[in-house]
């Protein structure tokens, strides 16, 4: 079930970052999108960014434990504002919360207090069809490695014993191969583009990854950390050999 941003304003939320949790998210949110989608669950926050075409779109699962407190009513409800920084310096909690059709933040410390209110926006909450076909996990400092390098667009062909990451185009081409997390499956190739690399959080602040391919040209990538989901969803060209 999917509602626009106006049928929700009968809904509440509030919620409580501590500045170790202000911290966390900003460095999880990427500035490159324009707007993020808050989704109040019973058992935590999904916060999801996309860009317009909608050919890249993340959502990060917040566990409730990482919140000093939090409070939220309608299942169905979500709340979409402009992209905006959730960490300002000095502060020691952010407060967040809703009503009518604007959400209220308020940063305190010792020293300040510092509001401001932002009217909601008429954004949905998007959800992608996904029927993975074949997972590969790759080590993060493998990959954070691989990016700092690149630079650029991936190629990526997965075989039954490995799997080979090169940069794209050929000039100062930089090869990897990993035999490491390659699930059993049908060999394949596709791309990681260079736009939605730039898009993607600070990977550091994860622990696992893994790549999960739809044989429809949707590649989701799986980040998690301590208390923190991540999924990626990025479109691609996902080319499965041995088709039947």
């Amino acid at each position: 079930m999917v509602l626009g941003a106006w049928s929700v304003h009968k809904y509440f939320m509030e919620v409580v970052l501590g500045k170790r949790e202000a911290s966390t998210l900003s460095s999880i949110i990427s500035p490159r999108f324009e707007y993020l989608i808050m989704r109040p669950k019973e058992h935590g926050l999904f916060v999801q960014l996309m860009d317009r075409s909608k050919s890249i779109i993340t959502e990060h699962f917040l566990e409730k434990s990482l919140f000093k407190s939090y409070t939220a009513t309608g299942e169905y409800a979500f709340f979409a504002i402009p992209n905006t920084k959730l960490e300002i310096r000095g502060m020691s909690a952010l407060r967040l919360t809703t009503r009518g059709a604007v959400m209220r933040m308020v940063w305190t410390s010792e020293e300040f207090s510092f509001e401001r209110s932002i009217y909601l926006l008429d954004q949905d909450y998007v959800s992608i069809p996904f029927t993975p076909r074949r997972t590969l996990a790759l080590p993060i400092a493998l990959f954070s490695r691989i990016l700092r390098l690149a630079e650029r667009t991936l190629e990526v062909d997965v075989e039954e014993s490995g799997a080979t990451i090169s940069s794209v185009p050929e000039k100062n081409r930089i090869t990897v191969t990993s035999t490491v997390g390659v699930a059993p499956g049908d060999p394949c190739t596709f791309n990681l583009l260079k736009y939605h690399l730039d898009r993607l959080p600070r990977i550091q602040a994860y622990s696992t990854l893994a790549l999960d391919l739809d044989a429809n040209g949707v590649v989701r990538m799986t980040l998690e950390g301590l208390g923190v989901l991540t999924s990626i969803s990025m479109s691609s060209e996902v080319v499965f050999f041995n088709e039947h």
